[in-house]
């Protein structure tokens, strides 16, 4: 009886090392400064960090950015899956993107058609040039999505930001952009680099009001 016990034990060890090798890496968790913020400016430095990345122009939620959208997200997956089939899966991240505008006049001040972007989902570090390329003939092969091969796997390094949780719809971003600027200006800051936002609900699921978006901006 001792003996069958011990043996019990034993597999339950066993079965705890297996089920914690294999859950899932949340990136959200487990890059939990990168992924929140307060509603109030704060200061933040980030290292160098993987995204897939795919550039586009028009407005936002529009049918090229929903097209973007529907290249970037299959790929993800299938680099998922890959990486479950080796042990280390992973919840694919949310939706990033980089804005700006040509010209002197601020983005507020230019039709949203002539928005430029570059649609950004965060890669976990073990995931490689190489392995990016043998999902992205896969996904290719099954998916049939010309807008694939615009797709590229890029390094981002931001270094000291300021930031800022937007709470609501996208449309209404502005006073808390103005927040965010008046913050950076008040503390004698430059910007460098495009506008980051960080969308961390799926709008399809989630009540307007209660939309989070992180407003990130990249400084001197």
């Amino acid at each position: 009886m001792h003996h069958h016990l011990k043996r019990r034990d034993h597999q339950q060890k066993i079965y705890k090392i297996v089920k914690v090798d294999m859950e899932k890496l949340d990136l959200k968790k487990a890059y939990k400064s990168y992924f929140s913020a307060k509603q109030t400016p704060e200061l933040f430095y980030f290292e160098p960090i993987w995204y897939l990345m795919l550039q586009g122009k028009g407005e936002p939620g529009g049918n090229e950015f929903q097209r973007a959208t529907q290249a970037l997200f299959p790929l993800a997956y299938t680099i998922k899956k890959t990486c479950k089939t080796d042990g280390k899966d992973f919840r694919v991240a949310p939706l990033e993107a980089l804005w700006w505008t040509e010209g002197s006049l601020p983005a507020s001040k230019v039709p949203k058609q002539n928005w430029h972007w570059k649609l950004m989902v965060r890669m976990p570090d073990f995931v490689d040039e190489l392995l990016f390329k043998t999902a992205l003939a896969e996904t290719l092969k099954k998916k049939k999505i010309p807008l694939l091969n615009a797709v590229s796997f890029e390094q981002l390094c931001e270094g000291k930001c300021a930031q800022i949780l937007h709470v609501g719809a996208y449309s209404e971003e502005q006073p808390t952009i103005d927040l965010l600027h008046g913050f950076i200006h008040k503390n004698n800051l430059s910007l460098n680099g495009f506008h980051h936002e960080i969308y961390l609900n799926n709008p399809r699921k989630t009540p307007v009001e209660k939309l989070k978006t992180i407003i990130r901006q990249p400084l001197k």
